[in-house]
């Protein structure tokens, strides 16, 4: 098997390096463990989901078994995570009934629409939707509660804006997920927008990173 593994790694370096860029803030993670507060450590424990996904899914593909629905699967844990997070991060009851509302309905929406042999656009793209709406909500409730000194020194602004830009990045890309990463799609156009998708996802690997980095001056940042 560990031959099979280093040919298709060999023959796709991109998902190689893909794999060694959800390492950046895993690493950047665990050197600040220490610092982090309950929704940065929900965040890592994502990334290090995502790792032992897209191993997975690389080990499915060198045996030729179909791997989408991890990535179907996968769409939930975005959900899921997402919403603890920011339902820890928040304060009031109202943001916090509102986040779980969001992720709630999405998660009950996405069971309806599970795919265990193709990409479902409809789960991805409410993922999608989700991220977006919670983390635009918790930029509102930052703004209307003015607990922050620095924004740049808070964790979660990175965060946000890194889910923000992929959410935003990716959300045609699997709203037409069935079309794009079907089978009898041109190589050509399935290449272009899943480096699209890797790009989006590289983004938030950075801006999340830069978010693991500046959590040992969280606590100091409130008034």
């Amino acid at each position: 098997m560990l031959e099979k593994l280093i040919n298709h790694y060999s023959n796709y370096s991109v998902i190689l390096a893909i794999e060694f860029v959800t390492l950046i803030p895993i690493i950047v993670g665990v050197i600040f463990i220490r610092h982090l507060n309950i929704s940065m450590k929900f965040l890592l424990i994502y990334y290090i989901i995502v790792f032992i996904r897209d191993f997975i899914s690389n080990v499915s593909a060198v045996y030729r078994i179909n791997n989408h629905y991890l990535y179907n699967l996968s769409g939930f844990v975005e959900i899921i995570t997402v919403g603890l997070i920011y339902y820890k991060a928040v304060d009031t009851i109202k943001s916090k009934k509102w986040i779980a509302i969001l992720a709630g309905l999405s998660v009950f929406f996405g069971t309806f629409l599970w795919s265990s042999t193709e990409f479902s656009s409809g789960i991805l793209t409410l993922a999608d939707l989700c991220s977006m709406g919670i983390s635009i909500l918790y930029f509102n409730t930052l703004i209307a509660e003015l607990k922050i000194i620095n924004i740049l020194k808070h964790s979660l602004f990175w965060v946000s804006s890194g889910l923000i830009v992929q959410a935003a990045g990716t959300f045609f890309i699997f709203l037409f997920a069935k079309t794009v990463f079907s089978e009898n799609v041109e190589y050509s156009v399935f290449y272009f927008y899943w480096q699209v998708r890797q790009i989006m996802y590289i983004i938030f690997c950075v801006l999340s990173s830069i978010g693991f980095w500046v959590s040992k001056e969280d606590k100091y940042n409130y008034t």
